[in-house]
């Protein structure tokens, strides 16, 4: 996982709503980054008593690009822990923003097509099994004197202890 990968993650432990916490971080060309999560504009909940989004409710995404200002984002890349919905998406492609990574997919698939069919590169974030199934297909099966190189006792290494 990169380092805005885990900024967007952190960025959705932010938020207050309770039916979908998103986080989103954008990254220009020059290395600035914007950062947004998900949130209603009254500081009130994000959803209403029948569990449905506020319209008042500002998108990650939305966030992220507000807090950019006047700043040309072509070419700047997004990365997002929810799939965009329709509307982050066209304000996405308004903006310039060359590539999305999003973590969780969404059932509707209408902001990615519209994504798509601009040019924006649009791709899931791989999970840590895909990850995990990459690496030991590159490596192979390590044992514990190459678990040992690679900096510390199997046992610590798997259980993260490192």
């Amino acid at each position: 996982m990169t380092d805005y990968q885990q900024l967007a993650e952190q960025q959705a432990r932010l938020s207050r709503c309770t039916r979908r916490r998103v986080g989103a971080v954008i990254v220009h060309p020059v290395g600035w980054v914007f950062l947004g999560y998900n949130r209603a504009l009254d500081g009130g909940p994000c959803e209403c008593e029948q569990g449905v989004t506020r319209s008042s409710v500002v998108h990650a995404e939305e966030a992220a690009i507000w807090s950019a200002h006047s700043v040309d984002l072509a070419g700047a890349v997004l990365y997002v822990t929810h799939q965009p919905c329709i509307r982050c998406a066209r304000l996405i492609v308004a903006r310039g923003i060359r590539a999305v990574h999003y973590r969780d997919p969404d059932d509707k698939t209408d902001g990615l097509q519209v994504l798509l069919d601009a040019g924006v590169l649009a791709k899931r974030w791989p999970t840590q099994q895909q990850l995990d199934r990459e690496f030991f297909a590159k490596h192979g099966a390590l044992g514990p004197r190459e678990l040992e190189a690679m900096g510390g006792h199997p046992n610590r290494i798997v259980r993260g202890m490192d």
